[in-house]
């Protein structure tokens, strides 16, 4: 066992072992993300997973590692206006994942800000309803109104 032990202490000290986390920084300010109106109509969801590097107090650099594009380009500029309490520099993944609920013309509200649950900077979840076109001439149904 005295052989192994200078092993595994260089190994936990090189940061290389699994269970070695890091400590994630504290989003102190930027923009609130919203779901892009693009997006929502054309009902693109998803999840979008970025990279940040931060310098101990800003974002120096955020790479998109998947996700749909035309959602992608929205979480990058939300992501490079983050703004963090002072600490060691950093990098780790955060994921955004855009949600469209079912909806009908019954329940559709096109003014609804939907939900947004934050727990910066690793998770974002943002729901909005799907956008239907409801004809007002015709009823709920969607049966034409009789004369």
């Amino acid at each position: 066992m005295r052989r192994f032990l200078p092993l595994l202490l260089s190994i936990t000290l090189s940061g290389q072992t699994p269970f070695i986390t890091k400590k994630l920084p504290i989003v102190s300010s930027g923009f609130l993300p919203v779901y892009p109106a693009s997006a929502r109509g054309a009902g693109i969801t998803g999840t979008v997973v970025i990279e940040v590097e931060t310098d101990g107090v800003r974002v120096i650099k955020a790479t998109i590692k998947s996700g749909p594009p035309m959602l992608a380009k929205f979480v990058k500029e939300n992501v490079e206006s983050w703004g963090f309490y002072p600490h060691i520099p950093v990098r780790f993944e955060s994921r955004f994942k855009f949600v469209l609920t079912p909806s009908n013309c019954k329940t559709f509200d096109p003014f609804s800000p939907g939900t947004t649950k934050l727990r910066l900077p690793y998770y974002a979840e943002l729901t909005m309803q799907r956008p239907i076109d409801c004809d007002p001439v015709l009823p709920p149904s969607g049966k034409e109104l009789r004369k």
